[in-house]
């Protein structure tokens, strides 16, 4: 496929899936016992690409670089370009797959078959098409292990080459190497973790770990779930509560967040603001049965009716 010369707002790197998402459950079955729900979704998923679609659909010019098996990739693919994400996909045999089962309390349990994304290597990395962007984002690292060695050289390109960057772990797996993301900081603008991964990496507490990071990463965003988001930066502290919504669809709503914050921060938007917006269009997300991105006029809109 020939690549128009043009510059992307955004590339991201990472983790691409085909997701099965049950519909919101009261509680998890016991063994054996079988429940039964209204529907089970077939979606486009991996924090990277979830982040791509909904960047885009914000209105960011988005590209994607990632690794999918041949068994869906005319699938994701598509899915991709619907969302008018330039895809980079390289192939595989197996693509990815996550089962999410879904609770009406907005919290999620994942299974993942890594597939195609632990394949993803370095050689698959289009240098030429981080070049042309503004920002690149890299997400889902656990689950592209043989990029892992090669973070911090992607993330300097883009640095050396006048880029912003940003980074979002994308899985909350306790037993992976959390160290190495130390390794990484002085290269990323924006850190993307949840209350329960910044545990992971600092071995501290919300407080403690804010103070543990605050002076390594430029801009630390922490997403609170039902208690809203933190954004931490140059030693202020900005908090915005979640707002009071029906959670149907929580599967991908921490990248849809980044998106929004992205997508604040490259129209240079205060970070008050950007924490708000990115709430409000992960919102406007999650109160959806069915898997659909908010536009920039929807996420105003409910910004509006918050008032």
């Amino acid at each position: 496929m020939v690549v128009n010369i043009a510059e992307f707002d955004l590339t991201c790197v990472g983790d691409i899936n085909l997701d099965i998402i049950t519909d919101a459950i009261k509680k998890y079955p016991s063994k054996d016992e079988q429940i039964i729900v209204d529907d089970i979704k077939l979606n486009i998923g991996g924090s990277s690409a979830l982040c791509a679609c909904a960047s885009s659909t914000l209105g960011l010019r988005t590209s994607f670089i990632g690794k999918c098996g041949s068994d869906f990739y005319s699938l994701l693919l598509e899915k991709l370009r619907s969302y008018n994400v330039h895809a980079n996909l390289s192939k595989s045999e197996r693509t990815a797959l996550t089962i999410a089962i879904t609770f009406q309390d907005g919290s999620r349990s994942f299974i993942t078959r890594r597939g195609a994304n632990s394949e993803l290597e370095l050689s698959d990395i289009n240098f030429e098409l981080i070049e042309l962007s503004r920002h690149l984002h890299i997400a889902g690292i656990w689950h592209i292990t043989r990029i892992i060695p090669h973070i911090k050289r992607i993330l300097r390109f883009a640095k050396e080459h006048d880029l912003t960057t940003s980074l979002d772990v994308g899985a909350t797996i306790k037993e992976e190497n959390w160290e190495i993301l130390y390794d990484f900081l002085r290269y990323i603008d924006i850190l993307f973790l949840n209350e329960l991964e910044l545990k992971f990496l600092t071995r501290k507490n919300l407080e403690n770990g804010i103070n543990e990071l605050r002076d390594k990463v430029d801009i630390l965003s922490i997403h609170l779930g039902r208690k809203g988001a933190i954004t931490v930066n140059k030693g202020k502290i900005f908090k915005s509560k979640a707002f009071k919504i029906k959670v149907l669809n929580p599967t991908g709503a921490g990248d849809v967040f980044n998106a929004g914050f992205i997508y604040c921060f490259l129209n240079k938007k205060r970070l008050d603001y950007a924490t708000k917006f990115a709430i409000a269009n992960a919102s406007v997300y999650i109160t959806r049965n069915w898997q659909r991105f908010p536009t920039i006029n929807e996420t105003n809109r409910f910004l509006e009716q918050q008032k």
